[in-house]
């Protein structure tokens, strides 16, 4: 593998590989912790916790567009700072930033959702960020370890 360049191929394999544990922890998080308290607190929006095809579907479009971002975003910190759990951390706070913290403060603004889901949602999609992100560095160190043994 070029240290410079990520081949489709990679990519998706990587993308596909962190999928696996962002999805289960989006579905946890959301199904657990988030809908019980949505439910209570906007009742008024009573479709958004619904459970339905399309809602399994954009689910699982919004997961592997998640899972792709975490691994271009780690990919592209380990070209400037190499490939370390710290680093792996920092992306995983970058891409927090731009995915959720943006999101939580527009859903905020728009009085969709309760400081109190915020509060509760914010640091666990942090949890999940920077464990999909130490996944790919892990990923993309071992590849690194078997295309080039010592």
């Amino acid at each position: 593998m070029n240290k410079n360049r990520l081949s489709l191929k990679n990519f998706v394999a990587v993308s596909l590989i962190v999928s696996v544990w962002v999805h289960l922890a989006e579905a946890s998080r959301f199904f657990l912790i988030v809908t019980p308290i949505m439910e209570k607190e906007i009742p008024q929006l009573p479709l958004v916790t619904e459970v339905s095809l399309g809602t399994w579907i954009s689910w699982a479009i919004w997961d592997t567009l998640l899972s792709s971002m975490y691994v271009w975003m780690t990919w592209l910190t380990i070209q400037v700072y190499g490939k370390s759990l710290k680093y792996g951390i920092f992306a995983g706070v970058i891409s927090w930033v731009f995915f959720f913290l943006l999101f939580w403060i527009a859903m905020l603004n728009m009085n969709l959702a309760s400081l109190k889901v915020v509060l509760i949602a914010l640091p666990l999609a942090l949890v999940e960020t920077i464990i999909a992100s130490c996944f790919a560095v892990f990923i993309f160190s071992r590849q690194e370890k078997l295309m080039n043994p010592a």
